[in-house]
């Protein structure tokens, strides 16, 4: 849930970001991004243009190779490492790949981010049926990942990534693959999460769903980021 404080926050702050792969490898160059509370945005980009590096420095899982990086008002390359932990759990993160743990239920997965946050079991179950609930996968909820089409995967990562109400949601390509149906209820499952407050950041190789969105969208290209000229920025 939004806090009271973040009013005006710089919840993401890129300034020159850049990252290398090594000797004739594409990196980033000069990314420089703000989204404060309550923006939505898409980032597009064709295949390996560079959108997966970007969110993963944005969510603290790799590092610049040069640029500073706020996050929630705080330098976060600076940060010490509790910091950055505390900074880590403002994040929900939808993952190309849902990675859902084989091990656990539909219903322990998504309910994990809360456990782990020492949530009552009670509220665990009540905000992981309601979830499962809305995003159609509420007979799925005592089966596990492997059971799931890729479709019912989606949404299940994207219930654990949402369960917790973060600050900041993060989503790489969560329509890659995905059937009709599971489409409009991530979108409405993000546009539901950005109305409670959050800010919303989706990268995306597909440049009609983000155009279709009506939300700002900025363009990836041989690493470096622009205002999208597909009509979607605003």
């Amino acid at each position: 849930m939004l806090r009271g404080d973040a009013a005006g926050m710089t919840v993401v702050g890129l300034d020159n970001i850049g990252k290398s792969h090594g000797a004739g490898a594409d990196g980033l160059h000069d990314i420089s991004l703000t989204l404060e509370t309550g923006d939505f945005c898409f980032i597009t980009g064709a295949r390996g243009a560079g959108k997966t590096t970007l969110l993963n420095i944005i969510a603290l899982a790799d590092k610049p190779s040069s640029g500073t990086l706020i996050l929630f008002d705080t330098d976060a390359l600076e940060a010490d490492r509790a910091t950055r932990s505390a900074l880590r759990r403002r994040i929900g993160i939808v993952f190309q790949e849902p990675r859902l743990l084989d091990h656990l239920s539909v219903a322990d997965n998504i309910g994990l981010p809360l456990r782990i946050a020492g949530t009552p079991e009670m509220e665990i179950r009540q905000h992981v049926g309601e979830l499962a609930d809305w995003l159609g996968i509420a007979h799925r909820i005592d089966s596990g990942p492997q059971a799931l089409s890729i479709g019912e995967r989606k949404r299940a990562a994207a219930a654990r990534a949402i369960v917790s109400r973060p600050d900041l949601l993060i989503a790489d390509e969560p329509m890659d693959g995905v059937d009709d149906e599971t489409v409009p209820m991530l979108m409405r499952a993000f546009e539901q999460l950005h109305n409670l407050g959050t800010t919303v950041l989706v990268a995306t190789h597909d440049l009609a769903f983000a155009r279709h969105s009506g939300r700002p969208s900025l363009h990836l290209d041989r690493g470096a980021l622009a205002i999208a000229d597909d009509g979607a920025a605003g």
